[in-house]
């Protein structure tokens, strides 16, 4: 018997890295939460990033390396660290949240016939990510998907809007294995870190009206659409001015698109920031204008600075997170026009901030790192209690 009552359970995190990634953090946020319940925590993943220096000495680190995506040589070393993970360790459960390391997990289970529970954690809206690939990467991911959804005891899911779509995307018969946790964004130190002051405080002073966004320069984002609306914007508003934080494969052709429209000197491309918080802060309208989210962690960041957001209604995450307009503006995806509208609204009607930061803490480490706790409490129990009773019977 490899459990008992008396014992602690064992938590496995299984992770790409700790680097400080809104998907990454919210994990590395839900480990410190099982450690300081009491639970004895693992984390398996490439031990590098911003979050390494912060893991107590009680919790053991195990060295994944790199677990770059596609790539075969990869996914074989990451499975055998698994297996010899799985050889030394009994975790009672492993909770993991990227599909190529789901499928090293459940490799590695089978090989070992190791006994834990498998929690899957899924970040993005799936129907809309696999548009963007490759036919080949199409297929081949949702072989993936398709075996996790079906061998997982749980999956977690980023947002409501996620979950129905792995309910009809992998016609799950059972829906209870499937549940929605909101990340665990709001952090008391957004609060401190956001007291800070840009950098480059010369662009941050002044009596302009400042709008911001944060994300990675990439096709997703739809940065082309948030360009175009803040053009029609300023028709309005001549005194606003956009930054862009973040850096990624369009920034080129987003600087190139801004000197064609003709707004390239009210539109600041500010790199990445380790502290966007205090950029996020010194601003007065947050904008989203992705075409789809997973959760859309960074509108819990904007209004726990207590800045006033706007979204578009894309699936999935955004108009759970805002509860349909209460606490900002959406409008559709693709549509600068409307955009650019809702930008309109909330300059004529900003919500109060107090409003915005109470919401904001509605999405904690409290409230939703407690819910993956007791999500892991309730198998690792009915795991622990079976295995009492069979060897109970087996003697």
């Amino acid at each position: 018997m490899d459990k008992t009552f008396s014992e602690k359970p064992v938590a496995a995190f299984v992770l790409p890295d700790l680097s400080n990634g809104g998907a990454e953090r919210a994990f590395f946020n839900i480990a410190m939460h099982f450690h300081k319940a009491g639970m004895k925590v693992h984390i398996l993943a490439s031990l590098t990033g911003q979050n390494v220096e912060k893991i107590p000495p009680e919790i053991k680190l195990f060295e994944l390396g790199n677990t770059a995506d596609t790539n075969s040589s990869s996914f074989l070393r990451v499975t055998n660290r698994i297996i010899k993970y799985l050889k030394v360790e009994s975790p009672d459960v492993i909770i993991c949240f990227s599909d190529y390391i789901d499928l090293s997990v459940m490799v590695a289970k089978k090989i070992t016939q190791a006994h834990f529970k498998l929690i899957v954690s899924q970040q993005y809206h799936i129907s809309s990510f696999l548009k963007e690939l490759p036919s080949k990467n199409k297929i081949l991911l949702r072989f993936i998907q398709k075996l996790w959804s079906s061998g997982a005891n749980k999956i977690v899911a980023a947002s409501d809007g996620v979950a129905k779509d792995i309910i009809i995307n992998y016609k799950l018969k059972h829906l209870s294995k499937v549940t929605t946790i909101y990340n665990p964004i709001f952090e008391e130190k957004i609060l401190s870190l956001a007291e800070e002051f840009p950098s480059e405080n010369i662009l941050f002073t002044g009596s302009t009206f400042k709008i911001i966004t944060v994300g990675r320069l990439a096709l997703q984002k739809d940065h082309p659409v948030l360009l175009k609306a803040f053009k029609l914007f300023i028709e309005k508003v001549s005194n606003a001015v956009l930054y862009i934080v973040g850096t990624g494969p369009l920034e080129m052709s987003l600087k190139s698109m801004a000197i064609t429209l003709g707004i390239q000197e009210k539109v600041h491309f500010l790199g990445y920031k380790n502290n966007p918080y205090s950029y996020i802060a010194h601003s007065n309208l947050f904008v989203l204008s992705s075409l789809y989210e997973g959760f859309g962690n960074v509108l819990v960041e904007a209004m726990a600075c207590g800045v006033n957001v706007v979204s578009t209604d894309c699936p999935s995450g955004p108009s759970e997170i805002l509860s349909n307009g209460i606490y900002g503006y959406l409008c559709p995806v693709s549509n600068p026009q409307a955009l650019c509208n809702a930008m309109q609204d909330s300059y004529n009607s900003p919500l109060p901030s107090k409003k915005l930061i109470n919401r904001a803490k509605e999405f904690s480490i409290e409230n939703n790192g407690e819910k993956y706790l007791q999500l892991a409490n309730s198998i690792i129990l009915l795991l622990i209690f079976f295995a009492n009773i069979i060897y109970l019977f087996s003697n």
